[in-house]
Formats: structure tokens, C-alpha cells, sequence
């Protein structure tokens, strides 16, 4: 259908609190903030996360719909315990998956949040996700430049 005509450029979440939810992403995250104001957006590398005042008439965040990963080449447990010096509400410590390890975390919304680092290229598990990590090594490598 898109033909590689059209690319996906921004995810929105909607809040009840912008600023708070705001504040979570930049000063938890440590993510670029980009526009400030009734609608928060951030840097995230290639794409935009855009938080949203509730619509009228919706009377809760939907939440559980969709999710955020974070890629995370190295240092999962470094972050883990920044996130946690910084008060963040972890729902699990680092789990080891078939595809990787992750933490999840939730955004004061409910939104939920993972880190994910892939398997070690020596690991048996990587070549689960070696696809996918080469192409987030690939668009990284271009944003860095």
C-alpha cells in the first residue's frame, strides 16, 4: 500500500496531565523534549513521541493497546538502576526472554514501557532477533552521523 512512499514519523499517546507525563518522559527518560505546551513531543531517534490531551469525550488513557520498546545495545542493568535511583515504579526487575532482556516500566499514564537488549551476537538467542537488530544498528548509525 505505501510503496515506501509514506513512513511512520510519530506515536501518540494520550494523558490526562501532559505536564506530568511530560516531565516523566524528559526529565525521567532524559528524552529530547521538542515542543513544550498542551502537547509534549519528543526526540525519538527517527521518530516522534507525541503526548496528547485527552480528547472530549473519552473518559480514560487507553492503555494496553500498544506499547514502547526502547532498544538498548549495551548496559540494561545500568539503566535499570538509574530508573530506579530516579523513583521510577519498576512492574518487574530485568528478565531474560527468548529475544533478549527487558525491563518494563509504566509512564504515569499507564502507558507501558520496555527496555530491550538483544542477545550477545555469540548467544544462541540472537539469531531470534538478528534481523531486527541489524536494521535498529542501521538506522542508528545514520542518526549518529
Amino acid at each position: 500500500m505505501f510503496n515506501g512512499e509514506c513512513k511512520l514519523a510519530t506515536i501518540w499517546l494520550f494523558s490526562k496531565d501532559t505536564k506530568t507525563t511530560g516531565e516523566f518522559y524528559r526529565d525521567v527518560l532524559k528524552m529530547k523534549q521538542l515542543e513544550h505546551g498542551e502537547t509534549n513531543s519528543f526526540d525519538g531517534g527517527g521518530l516522534r513521541l507525541s503526548i496528547h490531551p485527552l480528547p472530549k469525550g473519552m473518559d480514560r488513557v487507553p492503555t494496553g493497546e500498544c506499547f514502547l520498546v526502547f532498544y538498548v545495545k549495551d548496559g540494561l542493568e545500568e539503566k535499570y538502576q538509574q530508573l530506579k535511583k530516579r523513583g521510577v515504579r519498576l512492574t518487574e526487575g530485568i528478565k531474560d526472554e527468548p529475544f533478549g532482556r527487558t525491563v518494563r516500566l509504566r509512564d504515569p499514564d499507564g502507558h507501558d514501557i520496555y527496555l530491550w537488549q538483544p542477545p550477545s551476537r555469540s548467544s544462541i538467542k540472537f539469531r531470534n532477533v538478528s534481523g531486527i537488530v541489524q536494521h535498529y544498528e542501521k538506522v542508528l548509525s545514520k542518526l549518529e552521523q
